[in-house]
């Protein structure tokens, strides 16, 4: 047999399964083999359908289903108005099968309809004719036009607009309602726009066909049946959403909070099997039957994906990677109550002065502390509204000389001639992705909130979530 290495065409009727192709899972039962057994057709036929459904079951249950490499949907560069190419590669199919895709796929798109360009008469033709609806819709014909003498039938509006509408509905009620909005007779109008839905099936095809002399279903000594059985891709191209295709969308959606419960799902049922019998490759969202299918209309990114270990192991290496190993530096302590309030002067004889601010300890060393990474925000209420004015403060920045203390010291006479007699919130901020310990990481400055011993809300000092970097940030409150 000679073979080629062009591209093929395939349309659904090419593909066509030769006989149900059971998508559900029996027990598994396998021959027991013993000395002197007969054989038979059913023997054999069981042995291959053992192991296929072993390895049907280890794909749905292990690994899902979806688009492994490769299966893109794309433009065709010739003839973009009529064709598609679906791309080489590889899927597993909602029960578990494999289609390969050994070489490029021409796929046929849905045909444009032909309208009568006169007005006038569009009405008065035969029943034959194609309707404006998605591009295929044909009324249906009774053979009544075959018969002698038969007139093309004649309708009023309300009959025209019965029969322009298809089963379940249409884009417009009636011809008159179409050439409204510009779709209807007048040639040049462009055609209602469609989603095409592109998706790929398993399919099974019967080849070299062989005399069965014996076999009761091959009609007698000159019946014949396949020698081979060849496993071959289906592609589908479809106007109507395949049912299940909505259940794509949320594939991603994670309704669970807390990860450590998702390892409690392994105790629950089996999911049931998909809908979805085909795999989606993707959808061309508006588009109009007839005219060229451009890269910008094509979404591939609709398909399920199934990703190799091979693959996954990549992800984990290059998260590892980013995620350090060694131990943050922390904020330990701090010299003010978080949410603390004070009068004002409480707050001046305890934060203003020589030797006296808002003081930080970290846990080790760190560098980068500036007026920038380290500063406070004053909102003064002045206003009798009860309107906040915002505003830096200005301070000095010093550090300890082991540089595991930072000390904020607000400027005295900016407290007496702006905050003194006022009521006034006071923020610290500690922009932690900018300052640096020893070992290069940025400190873990995140201030989070917590549930204490009895379950109620709290916000212990020391900061930490493992993660570098953050921005510290607490408050006090002042009144006069």
């Amino acid at each position: 047999m000679k073979t080629t290495t062009k591209k093929y065409v395939q349309t659904e009727q090419m593909a066509q399964e030769c006989k149900p192709i059971p998508c559900d899972i029996p027990e598994f039962c396998r021959n027991n083999y013993f000395t002197g057994k007969l054989l038979t057709e059913r023997d054999l036929t069981a042995e291959q359908r053992y192991l296929i459904d072993k390895l049907r079951l280890h794909h749905i249950a292990l690994h899902g289903w979806g688009v492994i490499c490769g299966l893109k949907v794309r433009s065709h560069s010739h003839c973009p108005d009529r064709r598609a190419i679906i791309e080489p590669g590889l899927a597993v199919d909602s029960c578990g099968r494999f289609i390969r895709v050994l070489k490029e796929i021409e796929v046929e798109l849905p045909k444009a309809t032909t309208r009568p360009t006169n007005y006038k008469d569009r009405y008065a033709e035969d029943e034959q004719h194609e309707r404006p609806y998605r591009g295929s819709y044909e009324a249906p014909s009774y053979g009544a036009e075959q018969q002698p003498g038969y007139k093309p039938p004649v309708y009023d509006a309300e009959q025209r607009r019965d029969y322009a509408t298809p089963p379940g509905g249409s884009f417009y009620s009636s011809y008159d309602q179409a050439d409204e909005r510009g779709y209807g007779g007048y040639q040049g109008n462009p055609e209602p726009t469609v989603n095409l839905y592109f998706c790929l099936a398993y399919a099974e095809s019967e080849q070299e066909l062989t005399p069965a002399p014996f076999d009761e279903c091959a009609c007698g000594e000159s019946g014949q049946q396949a020698n081979r059985i060849c496993e071959i891709p289906k592609v589908i191209v479809k106007t109507d959403e395949p049912e299940g295709w909505e259940e794509l969308q949320d594939r991603h959606h994670c309704e669970e909070d807390d990860c450590h419960k998702l390892l409690d799902a392994l105790i629950d049922p089996c999911p049931p099997p998909a809908k979805l019998k085909c795999v989606p490759l993707a959808i061309a969202r508006d588009f109009v039957i007839g005219e060229a299918l451009t890269e910008d209309k094509i979404d591939n990114s609709v398909r399920v994906m199934l990703r190799s270990t091979q693959y996954l192991e990549q992800i984990i290496c290059c998260l590892a990677k980013k995620i350090t190993t060694q131990t943050l530096t922390k904020i330990i302590d701090v010299s003010w109550d978080h949410k603390g309030e004070y009068k004002c002067h409480e707050f001046i004889s305890e934060f203003i002065g020589e030797n006296k601010g808002f003081q930080i300890v970290f846990e080790g060393p760190v560098m980068g502390i500036t007026p920038r990474t380290f500063q406070a925000i004053a909102v003064r209420f002045v206003d009798p509204s009860g309107a906040g004015l915002m505003e830096v403060v200005p301070a000095v920045v010093k550090q300890s000389h082991d540089r595991t203390r930072a000390l904020l010291q607000i400027d005295p006479r900016y407290v007496q001639r702006r905050l003194d007699h006022t009521r006034f919130d006071l923020y610290i901020k500690l922009r932690a992705g900018h300052i640096l310990d020893d070992n290069g990481l940025a400190v873990d400055g995140d201030l989070l909130a917590r549930p204490d011993a009895d379950g109620n809300y709290s916000v212990p000092i020391h900061t930490g979530d493992g993660i570098p970097g953050g921005l510290f940030e607490s408050w006090i409150k002042v009144s006069p």
